[in-house]
Parts: C-alpha cells; structure tokens; sequence
C-alpha cells in the first residue's frame, strides 16, 4: 500500500495565488480546470481534511495539462456519475484547493490572474449553468 504524501505550495510575492474549501456532505464538487497553455498554467493540488494530496492539477496532474472537470466524490458515494469527469474519491467530506497560475510567456502578471479566473468550483446539481 503506497503512503500517502502531505505536500504544500510554498508562496511567494509574485505569482497569483488560488485557495478554496469544499465540503462533500451536501453532494460531489466539481472543479472546473482551464488548459494550460500560452495563456498561463495552473498548478496545484487538492488535499482532504487531513492534508494528503488526492489530486495534483496541471501539467503534473491527473488533467496532464488539458484542462477538464474534476468531480470530487465522498467515500462511499454510489449515485449515478456523469461522462466526462476526471473522478476523485476523498477518504473524508472535507476537502481544500491551492493552486498558483504561471504567467504564460511574453504575458502579463495580469494575463495570469485573469486567466486563473476562467477556473470553476461548483456543485454537481450547478453543472448545467455553473456561475
């Protein structure tokens, strides 16, 4: 059985930085991730209510860079899952991002925190008209 790994950002003073919270009791979470490319990067992680990593997002991550929707689910979840979701089962309801947005090439400190705004955090039943 591998162990898992408790891992942290370390920040700094010039790069955008992304943080939530999410709690699975009410229903899965999904994580709406944009592709990385000229525009900027994204990288992070998920970790649940003890801080071990469940997923890695970004180039590095689950998404390798394409961008796509993540769906947290709690353990034991059994409804029905939609196509098209990278799907993340947390050992535990509570779960937290931390993401930072690399400046794409040639762009501004600004391009990448506009860019870091095209990333989504919405419930499942919000799926069809997140805000």
């Amino acid at each position: 059985m591998a162990t898992p790994k408790l891992e942290a950002i370390t920040a700094n003073s010039s790069t955008p930085y992304i943080t939530a919270f999410g709690d699975l009791r009410k229903e899965p979470i999904i994580l709406q991730v944009p592709p990385s490319g000229n525009q900027g990067t994204l990288y992070g992680q998920v970790v649940d209510a003890w801080q071990f990593t469940i997923a890695d997002v970004g180039p590095s991550g689950l998404d390798k860079g394409k961008g796509g929707k993540y769906l947290f689910v709690p353990n034991g979840y059994s409804k029905a899952i939609p196509p098209g979701y990278i799907v993340v089962k947390s050992p535990n309801y509570r779960i937290a991002f931390a993401f930072r947005s690399i400046v794409g090439k040639g762009k501004t400190l600004k391009q990448a925190f506009d860019y870091a705004q095209t990333l989504k955090m919405y419930y499942l039943s919000q799926a069809k008209s997140p805000r």
